[in-house]
């Protein structure tokens, strides 16, 4: 079983995050058991270096619970010029960043886009990060399953209207390929939280999904991927890919 919990901040500065997000984040902690903690997508509205303060505050939060933390995404400065990237912290170690593969509007003449889908291997299965907008198109997910994961982590950043199409999307990248998908998004007037985490489960002869929303800025699941592990592997045998179709033989009429 694996214990998720998404904390929903609001956007802020990191001098806001030092001065008074650290503690609202300590009192939420000392509540909760997790294994997977997720964040959204650029909650922390500086651009960062690699090394910062917030990293630096979850992987010694990682560390002494011995748990995977993806703390949301931020803009960061580093090889790239400029990126929208999620570090990774399993068991305090910072892993890898992912880097979101396809820049949303605004963010295509700042943000250089990743060109390469990290897998994770963790105790509980395996992983990845799909940052916002990556998640809207079934690639990324499509990959990730065939290659072992059971878990797509979605720090998001969503504004209240389009709410019902974000759900739409996670739910749907969970039920076509057969594994969950945890998805964080900021709350706050503009955004509204409203996280849910997702998974699918056999039923009869077909494949329904439970989601779980956030209540009061938290989300809390349990997971267990052994429900969905057979319909996994049985999804990624019979998906067609391409459907073998070689140059010339699409026909147009």
């Amino acid at each position: 079983m694996i214990r998720l919990l998404g904390i929903e901040p609001g956007r802020m500065s990191l001098a806001e995050f030092e001065s008074s997000e650290v503690r609202k984040i300590d009192s939420i902690l000392k509540e909760e058991e997790f294994d997977v903690m997720l964040l959204p997508e650029k909650w922390i509205t500086d651009t960062l270096e690699e090394s910062n303060p917030a990293v630096d505050y979850f992987l010694d939060i990682s560390r002494e619970t011995k748990s995977i933390i993806v703390p949301g995404s931020f803009s960061l400065k580093n090889g790239m010029g400029y990126s929208n990237s999620s570090p990774v912290i399993i068991d305090g170690r910072l892993v890898a960043w992912q880097h979101k593969m396809i820049p949303y509007r605004a963010e295509r003449g700042s943000m250089a886009p990743g060109n390469s889908l990290n897998i994770y291997n963790t105790r509980f299965g395996r992983i990845s990060v799909a940052i916002c907008y990556d998640i809207d198109f079934p690639y990324f997910s499509k990959i990730s399953a065939l290659n072992g994961v059971v878990m797509i982590l979605n720090p998001s950043l969503i504004p209240s209207q389009f709410h019902r199409e974000w759900h739409m999307y996670v739910e749907s990248r969970a039920l076509e390929n057969r594994i969950s998908a945890f998805s964080v998004n900021s709350s706050g007037e503009l955004f509204g939280g409203n996280s849910i985490a997702v998974w699918p489960y056999p039923d009869g002869f077909g494949v329904r999904i439970q989601t779980i929303r956030s209540e009061n800025g938290i989300l809390r699941a349990a997971i267990d991927p052994g429900v969905f592990e057979s319909i996994r592997n049985s999804r990624a045998e019979e998906d067609p890919g391409s459907y073998s179709l070689k140059e010339g033989s699409v026909n147009y009429f």
